[in-house]
């Protein structure tokens, strides 16, 4: 078969396999202080248990997966030199109840320490359901259609009751559990809620009739993603109802803060002090020496302002240009200082090697 296979290990790659993992994991011992996990694990055990399989292309394994079976669906790990990636695929619905268990768990299963503890709900508004049918900014779709169930699930964790909290992570209710007080848990959403500014003026032009209905709108893209919110329209719980919101699930929270949309500044301080000192270090581990103008760092700010990204698209456009080099020069020898330089020319980004 021509071209890059997927295929099961075989026992004589057991050695190839941990050299894989070895060059994708080791420039993290200087930030943790010892090797990953997958850099201890036995990848002979993995092919006898035909958990490990192997990206090959004429007769070179480039990279490696290891799918791990579980009761309610199964692990992935791929690693590649050079690169990177994780991400857990459950088979079925995942229970709003394990929240609290893994509150339970960082806790060191001790549930009155876990009843004092700070929940954080992070992409709060992707559970938003599918009575909100505005469309995403940019994305051109609507919201998630299962959210609701989520959503009346949370509600009983945040109305300060007794909730049954399972000791492990699984949908069996024939588990073991503990009752647990969520009266003094900190629960915190945080979201983007992008097309929310939209629900917003669309319901207040509604309200407003005469002359004074245009000139709320004035101003407003409509289309915008990186938008401010003022007090006025996250304290109306009717637009997160609009949004595709319980209005009592909303109600739980004693406050909503909105932040203000990151200027250059922010962004650039978030690109210097995060994204390329986090780069530098890894690429220093390798034996090379990262270098990045400062006109390169203006560009990548402009740009992730222009394409309204934010702070999560700082890191894209570097990650794209060097993960080549990275490629082809991690794990490799002779490498001692060797300078890579990133600089911008003819508004374009430039890597020299060497």
């Amino acid at each position: 078969m021509d071209g890059p296979t997927i295929r099961l290990a075989r026992p004589a790659e057991a050695a190839i396999l941990h050299a894989v993992v070895d060059a994708a994991y080791r420039h993290y011992i200087p930030r943790i202080g010892k090797p990953p996990g997958p850099m201890n694990d036995d990848y002979a055990a993995r092919i006898a248990a035909s958990q490990a399989w192997v990206l090959e292309d004429a007769g070179t394994i480039l990279g490696i997966m290891v799918l791990e079976h579980g009761s309610d669906g199964f692990l992935l790990d791929k690693y590649q030199q050079g690169l990177i990636s994780r991400e857990e695929v459950i088979t079925k619905a995942q229970d709003p109840s394990t929240i609290l268990t893994r509150l339970l768990h960082t806790a060191d299963e001790n549930p009155m320490l876990a009843s004092i503890g700070i929940v954080c709900l992070d992409e709060f508004d992707k559970i938003a359901s599918g009575q909100n049918n505005a469309i995403f900014a940019g994305a051109g779709t609507t919201k998630d259609v299962t959210g609701m169930g989520v959503q009346r699930e949370l509600l009983k964790m945040l109305e300060a009751s007794e909730v049954v909290v399972p000791l492990d992570l699984t949908h069996s209710s024939y588990a073991d559990h503990v009752v647990m007080s969520t009266a003094d848990i900190a629960f915190i959403a945080a979201g983007a809620f992008s097309g929310f500014q939209q629900i917003a003026s669309r319901r207040a032009m509604r309200d407003q009739i005469g002359f004074g209905r245009d000139q709320h709108a004035s101003g407003v893209d409509p289309d915008a993603i990186a938008v401010d919110f003022t007090a006025e329209e996250v304290e109306n719980v009717a637009n997160f109802q609009a949004y595709g919101f319980l209005p009592e699930l909303i109600a739980r929270f004693t406050r909503i803060v909105p932040f203000k949309a990151l200027d250059a500044a922010t962004l650039k301080d978030i690109l210097r002090t995060d994204v390329v000192t986090r780069m530098t270090r890894e690429f220093k581990a390798e034996g090379l020496a990262l270098s990045i103008d400062e006109a390169v760092l203006d560009h990548i700010v402009a740009d992730a302002q222009r394409k309204e990204t934010g702070a999560r698209g700082l890191a894209s456009t570097l990650t794209r240009r060097l993960e080549d080099v990275a490629f082809d020069s991690f794990g490799a020898d002779g490498h001692t200082d060797t300078a890579v330089q990133v600089s911008l020319q003819a508004g374009d980004l430039q890597i020299s090697v060497g």
